[in-house]
């Protein structure tokens, strides 16, 4: 099974913005209120990812199906 990861995909200058998850490509969005600061928008982007819970999309139940069914 492929390791989730966050991965920041948008800047306003140096500041993280947006950022998403390497497994099922869930959006985080930094709000307002951190955009002053470089650490706090990461670390709100870095909360929001470890909150949250991958759900499968349709290509990767696909190729878990196909998977188990090759086992053995």
């Amino acid at each position: 099974m492929q390791k989730r990861a966050v991965r920041i995909v948008k800047h306003l200058g140096s500041v993280p913005v947006e950022a998403t998850c390497t497994f099922c490509s869930r959006v985080f969005k930094a709000p307002m209120t951190t955009l002053s600061k470089l650490k706090d928008a990461t670390e709100n982007l870095q909360q929001q990812f470890d909150r949250h819970k991958c759900r499968e999309d349709a290509s990767q139940a696909a190729a878990r199906i196909a998977s188990e069914a090759t086992k053995d």
